[in-house]
């Protein structure tokens, strides 16, 4: 079972702190929805730390394979062949193992650090709304318990290819083996010598396509390898963040009581696509069991709750604490007891 990282647990250590986020007065609806948003705008640099920990595993297996390279020019191999490409293939599948095997660590990590910024936005309006009825530790724990479950899902889920995320994982690694071996085998076809297809394999990773010598990127041979090697690697991780994230918003709108127990679908790249998610979010706001799966690849919509008339759910929340039964309130208390 993944547990969350330090970072939610440091947020969670008190109610003052968590309350600071909100200057000592109640939070509005269009004051939580700027806050959602703020969140939402902090994925790109999520996934960005994710490929930045993926380069350094790329540099650093196209330089022990150029390394391999020179060292057959050195002993007079000056000129591959198809049939030497065999030699490299134990460097290539380690390459594509330590890729996939940091890509499997890294990605976790983000949605963790993603759901983080959502869990701290609810967390501070549940405390400031409930008071004493909750504690820095039981929101924690609750925070900890949905952490868990999204890990799990993005585990065990299956994309809409048929593929699990750890058999999504290990297609980048046998992707960049790919990539190479093409790369190698076009610079064989035209007599680039051992050491030019070295530094050709490492300006291909460093700069992608574009970092290639021309005769690459002509009209003959631009295809032999994708624009950049990382590619596929990319799509997953933004994918896998923004179909967590959206999970995660609708979690942490059940675990909310001020929530209405409706989400509405938020386009968040506005271009025109050939894709579904105008329709998904013109039929905004969806109830929790009616919230759209994720719909394809790269999307990068966000779900975010609606919130109920915070004075009205003041005001219940006041009855309720004088021993009035409030029923949403009090399946609130319950959901919070089994989390936390």
């Amino acid at each position: 079972m993944y547990i969350m990282y330090n970072t939610i647990h440091t947020m969670s250590t008190t109610i003052a702190n968590i309350l600071k986020i909100f200057y000592h007065f109640r939070v509005t609806a269009t004051e939580y929805e700027k806050l959602y948003i703020a969140a939402r705008g902090k994925w790109p640099k999520l996934v960005r730390s994710v490929m930045r920990e993926l380069k350094i595993v790329y540099t650093d297996s196209a330089d022990k394979i150029a390394a391999q390279l020179r060292a057959a020019a050195a002993a007079g191999r000056s000129q591959l062949t198809l049939d030497m490409l065999s030699d490299l293939q134990a460097q290539l599948m380690s390459a594509a193992e330590a890729i996939a095997a940091r890509l499997q660590a890294e990605v976790p990590r983000m949605v963790t650090e993603g759901y983080a910024q959502y869990a701290k936005i609810d967390n501070a309006m549940i405390a400031e709304l409930m008071g004493a009825t909750v504690s820095a530790a039981g929101l924690a724990s609750m925070t900890v318990a949905v952490n868990n479950r999204l890990i799990a899902n993005l585990l065990n889920r299956t994309w809409q290819d048929g593929y699990t995320f750890s058999e999504r994982v290990f297609q980048v690694g046998g992707d960049y083996q790919e990539q190479i071996k093409r790369l190698v085998a076009s610079g064989i076809a035209q007599g680039r010598g051992t050491i030019k297809i070295a530094k050709d394999i490492q300006d291909y990773v460093a700069k992608g396509r574009g970092g290639l010598p021309t005769e690459y990127g002509n009209a003959k041979f631009g295809d032999v390898v994708a624009k950049k090697v990382d590619w596929r690697a990319l799509r997953i991780a933004r994918s896998e963040l923004a179909s967590s994230m959206q999970a995660s918003a609708l979690q942490q709108g059940l675990n909310n009581p001020a929530s209405a127990g409706l989400f509405n679908w938020v386009r968040i790249n506005t271009q025109i696509h050939d894709c579904v998610c105008p329709e998904l979010a013109a039929g905004s706001p969806y109830k929790a069991a009616d919230v759209p799966a994720y719909p394809h690849s790269n999307c990068a919509c966000a779900v975010r709750p609606v919130l109920k008339d915070l004075n009205t759910v003041a005001a219940d929340i006041a009855r309720w604490h004088n021993g009035e039964h409030v029923e949403y309130l009090d399946q609130w208390a319950a959901r919070y007891r089994s989390m936390s």
